[in-house]
């Protein structure tokens, strides 16, 4: 029993003096507790005995205190928790350190049980087993050497069981030692070594009839097994204690003579590999190869980016690289091989080339769009009247969600500095425009156009100075606009042109009506002699539509041409009316509907044709004959175009050997003679060339020369009308 003399006898007790102490502050219960739990500690420490879980409890014990009493720390304190936490790390580090030796020992034992066992096994085969070969023999041997090489390794741990090691150890010598003499005793006969020579002249007659790779290498990792077999045994004999020297010796040279059959074997299927590897290796090369061609194929097409370029080429080297270490052996491989890699190289750099063209150019147009883009907002901002108008057009309007937009995609294409570029722009835009509206507030009065200093005003003129040309007087003028600048040109170039000044549009002059020159132009590009592309049908089904069917075929011929200022509604309908006579009027006159110089130039080359090649003009009368006949059953003829092409280029030959110059009208001529000899009918002619042609004929009749006439062009009756032309 112990008595304690305290001042802190009862809970009211209060200490009289130092008020304003660190300690008076923590109060006496929570210091008592303290000191207790510290004596606890101090318990453990001195402990005698130390049981399983005594570090375990100390760490436990000192963290709570530590935990507890925040003040501990403190120096009035004299800083307690520090001795506390010395306390826990020690404590820690022992329970780590017990752990780890746990495990240690647990090891330890798990391998020296392991090797036992092993051992064992080993010994058990050594002393009972009936040895009737020699591989018996190198096998036993074989384990019992690396088993002691085991046994020999436990030596190192720690906490190992040293005398029983070394029990081990020595049974494991002594029986290595009794069959190393039985294996001698063996190796004098005779015929010990016969299972190897049997298996190396077997393996010797297996090499010719090896058909792949796959059989070489696996024979090759028989013969290698044999080899360390024969290593071992030489090793093993050499370390025998053979007192007879002789012995030792035939054993050895029995056992160099195996081996020197066994190197020639191996350099016979080394032989008979290669040849293999050069039939197969090439079939495998040239198989490879095509592989990664067509990967880079493949490659090429997804590649949408230099950085992908970049990736794939990569994925590709590896490939290369992984082929040269496949075929290092064969020397032509790998020129191709270093071929390949060029030209990947130069496939893939391409790409990325064309890639990052691609990429500028695309760049270079989303900055071109921006800058017009900023260019019309800020003529727009500067017609805003105050700053909410601004600030909300910014906020909402289409056209800043253009410029972000291609703000965005300029980011998707890594190009950071225009993405800046544009940014800052449109923002030097709207303070701009903020600012430049409150200097305008300031120092306009009286309306936009006025500026005030003091008490005088003055008018400013903000229209924007623009050189254009203005008609006065009939005379064409340069001027500036918001200016009275005028300048009269003199160009002879311009001043020709005086009669088109006034004139609006191109569609519509003084003389012609804009749904007049609508029609006109649907019927050139409906005509077949029009050699511009056009997708309007033929006249002929053109006069097939009804009134609304038309009607929608002008309006989708006038809707691109809204340069030439059609008004639907107005010119589509009277070019309708207009377009309807015109159809109708070239339906009637059939042939007559080409012009007389393309009808001339057409019966001129006709009857040149006949005068030079009058097979060849009939035969062409009679193929044409035939197709004017399908024409007329069948509709449009498919192949019309490709024998209008035919005529034209012999018109166009004849018109240069005869030096007629008729150029523009040459496939108007060659439409209308497909279009003649297709009728079958005679060469029509116009009422004034049929008049001008009797006329002649009368007043050669009357000078009495018509026989004379006739003969030299061929005739033996001349009739106006049938082969003169005019």
């Amino acid at each position: 029993m112990q008595i304690w003399q305290t001042p802190y006898v009862d809970d009211d007790f209060e200490v009289g003096e130092q008020t304003d102490s660190y300690i008076y502050k923590i109060g006496n219960k929570e210091i008592v507790r303290a000191m207790a739990e510290s004596h606890e500690v101090m318990n453990l420490i001195e402990q005698d005995d130390s049981y399983a879980n005594l570090y375990v409890d100390l760490v436990k014990k000192s963290t709570d205190i530590i935990d507890s009493y925040f003040w501990l720390k403190e120096e009035q304190t004299f800083e307690l928790a520090k001795p506390l936490g010395d306390i826990r790390d020690a404590a820690t580090a022992a329970v780590d350190e017990f752990d780890k030796v746990v495990r240690v020992r647990k090891n330890t034992a798990k391998q020296f049980d392991e090797t036992s066992e092993a051992a064992k096994s080993a010994l058990i085969q050594a002393t009972s087993k009936h040895f009737e070969h020699i591989d018996d023999f190198v096998k036993a041997l074989a384990d019992l050497r690396t088993v002691r090489g085991q046994v020999i390794t436990l030596k190192e741990l720690k906490y190992v069981d040293l005398p029983a090691v070394e029990e081990l150890e020595g049974k494991i010598a002594e029986n290595s030692d009794r069959l190393s003499i039985r294996c001698v005793e063996f190796l004098l006969k005779e015929d010990s070594l016969a299972p190897y020579t049997e298996r190396v002249d077997q393996q010797r007659t297996d090499i010719d009839e090896l058909k792949t790779g796959v059989q070489a290498k696996a024979l090759d990792e028989e013969i290698a097994t044999g080899a360390k077999e024969l290593e071992m045994l030489i090793d093993i004999v050499s370390n025998l204690k053979i007192e007879d020297a002789t012995q030792r010796t035939r054993i050895i040279d029995n056992i160099s003579e195996i081996y020197s059959n066994l190197n020639q074997t191996r350099a016979s299927l080394k032989k008979k590999s290669q040849e293999l590897m050069s039939v197969e290796g090439a079939a495998e090369f040239n198989s490879q190869l095509k592989l990664i061609s067509q990967a880079v194929v493949n490659y090429l097409d997804v590649c949408d980016s230099p950085e992908k370029c970049d990736e794939y080429l990569t994925k590709m080297m590896v490939q290369i690289e992984e082929l040269e270490g496949r075929f290092a052996e064969f020397d032509e491989f790998i020129i191709q091989l270093a071929e390949k890699r060029e030209e990947i190289y130069a496939a893939f750099d391409t790409k990325k080339l064309q890639l990052v063209e691609a990429r500028n150019k695309r760049a270079t147009a989303l900055m071109s769009a921006a800058d017009r883009i900023l260019n019309g907002i800020r003529s727009r901002v500067s017609n805003f009247e105050t700053v909410e108008e601004i600030n909300s057009y910014f906020a909402s309007d289409l056209m800043i969600d253009k410029v972000r937009d291609i703000v965005d995609r300029l980011t998707e294409m890594g190009e950071s500095v225009k993405v800046d570029d544009v940014q800052s722009r449109i923002k030097t835009v709207r303070e701009d425009s903020v600012r430049q509206l409150r200097d305008k507030n300031e120092l306009f009065v009286d309306g936009q156009n006025i500026i005030q200093f003091g008490k005088h005003k003055f008018s400013v003129n903000t229209q924007p100075l623009d050189l254009t040309t203005v008609i006065k007087n009939n005379e064409m003028f340069y001027h500036l606009s918001g200016t009275n600048f005028f300048e009269q040109i003199e160009d002879e170039g311009l001043l020709a042109t005086t009669k088109v000044w006034d004139q609006p549009v191109v569609s519509e002059n003084r003389e012609v009506y804009r749904g007049e020159y609508l029609a006109y132009l649907m019927l050139q590009n409906s005509s077949i002699n029009s050699t511009t592309e056009s997708a309007l049908p033929a006249r002929e089904e053109l006069l097939k539509q009804t009134q609304e069917q038309l009607l929608e075929t002008v309006q989708a011929f006038m809707a691109p041409r809204y340069a030439e200022g059609y008004v639907k509604g107005v010119h589509d309908h009277d070019a309708v009316l207009i377009l309807r006579q015109l159809l109708e009027l070239d339906s009637g006159l059939e042939l007559l509907k080409y012009s007389s110089p393309a009808r001339a130039l057409a019966n001129l080359f006709w009857f040149e044709r006949g005068v030079y090649d009058q097979a060849a003009q009939d035969a062409w009368q009679s193929k044409l004959s035939s197709l004017g006949s399908a024409q007329a059953i069948f509709g449009t003829i498919a192949d019309r175009q490709k024998y209008v092409d035919t005529i034209r280029s012999e018109i166009e030959l004849m018109s240069e050997r005869e030096k007629v110059v008729r150029s523009e009208h040459l496939t108007e001529a060659a439409n209308y003679l497909f279009d003649q000899l297709a009728t079958k009918g005679n060469f029509i002619a116009s009422g004034k060339a049929n008049e001008l042609a009797k006329s002649f004929i009368s007043f050669v009749d009357k000078k009495g020369a018509k026989q004379q006439f006739g003969d030299a062009v061929g005739d033996e009756k001349l009739t106006p009308g049938d082969r003169f032309m005019v």
